[in-house]
């Protein structure tokens, strides 16, 4: 699997590329108050993989 996958949080956009079929992405929680907070993730899809995107992630934040 191939592409990359876009993680938006904390009105922040990151787009990193797959590796062996996974990604490794940082989400920046300083500052951030304690409860839950959306992410959005989208993967860009291959010749062999559809786009898609999960809208309804959550981190939460302690």
């Amino acid at each position: 699997m191939i592409g990359e996958v876009a993680v938006t949080f904390g009105g922040t956009t990151q787009v990193v590329p797959l590796r062996g079929g996974a990604a490794v992405v940082e989400l920046p929680t300083d500052g951030l108050p304690a409860g839950v907070h959306p992410v959005h993730v989208a993967y860009s899809g291959d010749r062999v993989h559809a786009p898609t995107a999960a809208v309804h992630q959550q981190l939460r934040v302690r």
